[in-house]
């Protein structure tokens, strides 16, 4: 939905916002730091979800409008290892990554119904992605190697089972049938603590996985990177190896560039990457994932023009066949801090229906402060009372504010934010208890 969609759907007048104010259903109980809002803030954070007023003002760079006419046309042209893999590698982060989740959906009132059940159309399927796998993790997106382990014997006993790129691609596409509980589980980046470290586990459990590599690191021959060697053996292996551009550049920023230098970066990226790894593992090479999660409408046409079929965001959340883009499937992001509990929630829980968010979805932003909030749609089936938001895992308060069309607000007014990744969740229930959510995540650099 674009935002003079938004503003013609919402029609919000000062006056109107006043009178529902007294309707603020408070997001915490007793002891919460959850503030009271008043008329004036409300005006201003529904205005920011609606015109982005904090993205043009402060600085932030719109980097999607997924349901743009452009991008909808761009999706349509598109439509075990080693014995004992023994030794470790440290090694620094490559660097954050960055995105948001959108469920454009009717999911919650259809899904909220169905509480518990799977059909060929509704089936939910979870993307999970991983970076490094090290012991002692000291950076956000490290999860150390008992830690996956135990995430992935959690899978194993709930029943999921791993699902290819391949086996995605026909879901979403021809709707051919999965296993009752798909899950495809992703790796970024080429860490040899990756092939090292989770390739056991993943062995161990009998599960597949997908990796997304950089050339260029692989051809630096670095011992903390994977080589070409590491590559075909995964490959033997039945792992997926696909494509992250050919050195994780940042393909929506003009680094000074005219647009001729600018898209001849974003050729050389999307395109010798696919040709190496073609050359090297003899196989096409169909899939790709955004480095940082950052894309827009002229870099999801120009990844299809190139010939992948499918790419991956790291919007948190979840596909549904039928519904989703094969060039913007959304991936859930471990973290060091994703408690054991948050991991269990985010595999039981159904999409919660929002159609903005702001933060904007995979928004890069340069300001130090900004609201968060998000519009939703069908809230059909959901317990409004039960929603909370919370940024970076901590509780921020916000209200659920009921507007005069019938949709609502839900907003933490202004949040100080910090030079990195951010990560953003409303939870709540259905009214019979299920965990309905909806995530997203923004970049912040000065």
């Amino acid at each position: 939905m674009n935002n003079d969609t938004l503003k013609q759907k919402l029609t919000i007048t000062k006056k109107s916002i006043e009178q529902s104010v007294d309707k603020i259903t408070p997001s915490g109980g007793a002891g919460s730091n959850a503030f009271r809002l008043k008329p004036a803030l409300v005006i201003i954070a529904v205005m920011l979800v609606v015109g982005g007023c904090i993205s043009h003002k402060a600085g932030s760079q719109k980097a999607v409008t997924a349901s743009t006419q452009e991008e909808r046309t761009a999706t349509a042209t598109a439509s075990a290892s080693k014995a004992a893999l023994a030794g470790t590698a440290t090694a620094e982060s490559s660097g954050a990554s960055s995105g948001a989740a959108q469920v454009s959906t009717q999911a919650v009132g259809q899904a909220g119904a169905q509480e518990g059940t799977q059909t060929a159309v509704w089936q939910v399927i979870p993307v999970l992605l991983y970076h490094q796998i090290l012991p002692n993790p000291t950076n956000s997106i490290t999860t150390a190697p008992d830690v996956f382990d135990r995430q992935m014997k959690t899978l194993s006993d709930l029943g999921y089972k791993t699902v290819t790129l391949d086996q995605l691609y026909a879901n979403l596409t021809k709707g051919k049938p999965l296993p009752n509980k798909p899950v495809l589980i992703t790796f970024d980046d080429g860490w040899k603590n990756q092939y090292q470290n989770a390739i056991p586990i993943l062995l161990k459990y009998k599960f597949k996985a997908a990796f997304f590599v950089n050339p260029q690191t692989i051809n630096f021959k670095n011992r903390i990177f994977m080589n070409a060697g590491d590559l075909v053996d995964l490959d033997k292996h039945g792992f997926d190896v696909q494509s992250h551009t050919w050195a994780h550049s940042n393909l929506i920023i003009k680094h000074g560039e005219t647009s001729a230098a600018y898209n001849a970066r974003l050729t050389h990226e999307l395109k010798d990457s696919k040709i190496w790894l073609e050359k090297v593992l003899k196989k096409r090479m169909d899939y790709f994932a955004y480095p940082y999660g950052l894309y827009n409408s002229w870099v999801v046409k120009a990844v299809a023009n190139t010939g992948y079929k499918m790419a991956f965001t790291v919007n948190s959340g979840k596909n549904m066949a039928a519904e989703q883009s094969p060039l913007l499937l959304k991936r859930t992001i471990i973290f060091k801090n994703t408690s054991f509990k948050n991991f269990i929630d985010d595999l039981n829980s159904l999409p919660l229906d929002v159609t903005a968010h702001h933060p904007e979805d995979a928004s890069y932003v340069t300001t130090d402060t900004a609201c968060i909030a998000a519009v939703f749609g069908d809230l059909k089936g959901v317990n409004i009372d039960t929603l909370r938001l919370r940024l970076d895992y901590r509780d921020i308060g916000g209200r659920v504010v009921l507007l005069p069309d019938h949709r609502h607000v839900y907003s933490s007014g202004i949040a100080k934010l910090k030079p990195g990744y951010h990560y953003a969740v409303i939870r709540g229930k259905t009214t019979k208890g299920a965990i309905v959510q909806s995530s997203w995540a923004f970049f912040v650099k000065r």
